[in-house]
């Protein structure tokens, strides 16, 4: 097993190899230095097993959808597996505010997500009944609001005693092995809440994570943008290549109930003036209203159909419309793997919060713009 490099502590670089009790003649010294080398190599010791290395069969990093698939398949085979997730929250998208699924046929559904599926029915037949509003509107179960997928997650990773979740761990680096070309990541280093670094080496490692965090640290070949239709032979792929990238926004649920709402609390960052330009559209009669259906663009945000159980929406952005939360400010080719996509995410999400925030609690909007209030316990 590779031995992980060990970072000592500072007091030991007064400790050079050929100092010894023998070179020091001071009986009064010597008994103070034998207690102060006493104590560094305590020191030493316990600084030595904090930073080794602790070893699983398969370390995935991000626990989105996919991550979590991932980690049950390996425990399924009897795998040990490390789920390292950055943020404080397990599923990602899935947890947070993407409920409204894109499938073509139930009978499509396999694997985890149709486990999953299965789980919401029941969870919603036996919270309240079979002939409940909450089991018509799961749609045979793939619709459920966030907490509800999130409770589902975390019951299918527990019944794996082979996976070892953790929450708050950002990636620090991957360490690679291996000629040019074909190199191979034996261990990565994450950091904790607390500051606190862990090192694991594994056999196999997954990017689990949306941007390829992974493979950024890795420095792993990779590419950018969509493939021409010819060099693999996807008929629904354009025409020639590019280097664009997919729309990304940020997701999130909502409810007009007012038992259940929330009032946006301003964010960090926030400036009045960034958004005064959705008070021209208004005036301009450009956008009339803040909620509309897939083929407005008079509106701020569109509420995906059908509904959500306990009267809940999924918000998601307008396709073409006069405000987008997709490209606010900056090109689809602005995000590169190599940077790590960490800063693209908060800025994206402060952006959504931002506004979010702007049209919720300014008096200058319209009464029927303002936010209705984010969904409060998801």
């Amino acid at each position: 097993m590779p031995t992980a490099s060990l970072s000592l502590p500072a007091k030991a670089t007064l400790l050079q190899p050929a100092a010894s009790l023998a070179a020091i003649t001071s009986p009064v010294i010597r008994p103070r230095l034998v207690s102060f080398l006493r104590g560094s190599a305590l020191a030493l010791f316990l600084s030595s097993a904090s930073a080794r290395a602790q070893s699983v069969d398969v370390v995935i990093y991000g626990a989105t959808p996919g991550g979590i698939a991932a980690a049950i398949a390996a425990a399924k085979g009897g795998r040990s597996v490390l789920l390292a997730e950055p943020t404080i929250r397990i599923g990602s998208m899935t947890t947070n505010g993407l409920s409204h699924p894109d499938f073509r046929a139930f009978e499509a559904l396999t694997g985890a997500y149709l486990d999953l599926v299965r789980r919401t029915l029941a969870y919603y037949d036996k919270t309240y009944s079979k002939d409940s509003s909450q089991v018509k509107d799961s749609f045979r179960g793939t619709h459920a609001e966030p907490k509800v997928n999130l409770l589902l997650f975390q019951q299918m990773l527990a019944e794996h005693s082979g996976i070892t979740v953790r929450t708050q761990w950002t990636l620090v680096d991957a360490y690679t092995r291996g000629p040019a070309g074909d190199r191979r990541v034996h261990s990565a280093r994450f950091r904790d809440a607390a500051g606190r670094e862990h090192r694991y080496e594994g056999k196999i490692f997954i990017d689990g994570s949306y941007e390829g965090d992974l493979i950024a640290a890795a420095q792993a070949p990779y590419r950018i943008g969509v493939e021409s239709r010819d060099e693999y032979g996807e008929s629904a792929a354009p025409e020639e290549s590019s280097g664009d990238l997919q729309g990304y926004n940020f997701r999130l649920t909502m409810t007009q109930d007012p038992a259940n709402r929330m009032r946006p609390t301003e964010p960090k960052g926030y400036r009045r003036e960034d958004f005064t330009l959705l008070l021209d559209l208004i005036a301009a009669g450009k956008i009339k209203r803040a909620f509309g259906g897939y083929t407005d663009r008079d509106n701020v945000v569109k509420a995906q159909m059908p509904v959500l159980p306990n009267g809940k929406s999924d918000i998601n952005d307008v396709t073409n419309g006069f405000v987008s939360a997709t490209r606010p400010c900056a090109p689809r080719r602005a995000l590169r793997v190599a940077d790590f996509a960490g800063p693209f995410r908060a800025r994206r999400r402060s952006r959504a919060a931002l506004v979010r925030h702007s049209g919720g609690r300014s008096r200058r909007y319209p009464q029927g713009f303002r936010c209705p209030g984010a969904e409060r316990n998801h």
